[in-house]
């Protein structure tokens, strides 16, 4: 038995639903072609766009991480800087010729500063300053009187 080839229908409706559906293939296989040749077309502009922008980014990190190595080796030279000047001036304080007489002034100052702060709260020479920890002990007269209480 031989093969043949089937015969196409003879009604209208069908003959048209056939070139519809061939016309359809037809239009798909065209724009599959006209796709790939416009890619292909395109292909080396979008290449060179591409390889473009990777290197501006490349020279954007490249002058960034530049300006980075830079900021951080003046701040730390800075940083060196202000060090040798507080040890300069440490040694120099510490130096002075009545560098270890106390200044009764200055160091009731400070340390009435330093029992303002809660970490000092429990000490008990500062709780002894502070009375009741909202304040720094009763007030004096600004006429050199003692307070009354003491």
């Amino acid at each position: 038995m031989a093969w043949s080839i089937p015969a196409l229908p003879q009604s209208g409706l069908a003959r048209i639903a056939l070139t519809a559906l061939a016309g359809l293939i037809a239009g798909a296989l065209f724009y599959a072609a006209l796709s790939w040749i416009v890619a292909r077309w395109t292909e080396g502009p979008r290449q060179k766009a591409a390889a473009a922008s990777a290197e501006e980014s490349a020279k954007g990190l490249a002058t960034a991480a530049a300006d980075a190595v830079t900021i951080i080796n003046e701040r730390t030279t800075e940083h060196v800087r202000i060090e040798d000047i507080t040890r300069a001036n440490e040694r120099a304080i510490r130096g002075a010729a009545d560098a270890g007489t106390p200044v009764p002034g200055v160091a009731g100052a400070l340390r009435a500063g330093l029992c303002r702060r809660a970490a000092y709260h429990a000490d008990p020479a500062c709780a002894a300053m502070l009375g009741d920890s909202e304040s720094l002990g009763p007030a004096r007269p600004d006429d050199g009187r003692p307070a009354p209480g003491e």
